[in-house]
């Protein structure tokens, strides 16, 4: 996979190893993978370093529809970006609550009055619910 721009894939998957969130991502300092939604459909993609040193990115989807949107995803994220706005989201309001009780706290809270509707509420609470009791927090990338 092309990037625009140089990146040092061991630190980087260094990084999303560290601010993983369980049951969306699995990283660790040589790969990285999670489970994504294209045009509804869910899929997988995986990330890591071939032996020539480039960057491979294989795309478990159900159809090619929107494969371009998804590589620039991916090269967003190798640059240090978010997946997308509504995770960065999601995860500054962790971060700022931080503390081993907040991804608990966060997913029976009332999110009515954040902005971001019932189905941004319902994923919130998912994606809270998926962490452990005591896990750490992940910062926002």
């Amino acid at each position: 996979m092309p990037l625009p721009e140089p990146v040092r894939l061991d630190r980087r998957l260094s990084h999303l190893a560290h601010d993983a969130v369980p049951g969306i991502e699995n990283a660790t300092t040589t790969h990285y993978r999670r489970t994504i939604s294209v045009a509804g459909d869910p899929g997988v993609i995986a990330i890591d370093a071939d032996p020539r040193g480039d960057v491979r990115l294989v795309a478990h989807l159900p159809r090619l529809e929107g494969l371009m949107h998804l590589v620039d995803r991916v090269q967003r994220l190798l640059a240090g970006r978010a997946w997308d706005p509504f995770e960065a989201r999601i995860r500054a309001i962790v971060a700022a609550e931080a503390g081993p009780a907040a991804p608990a706290a966060l997913a029976a809270a009332d999110l009515r009055g954040i902005g971001v509707g019932a189905a941004g509420a319902r994923a919130i609470r998912d994606q809270c619910s998926s962490w452990p009791a005591g896990a750490p927090v992940p910062r926002p990338s």
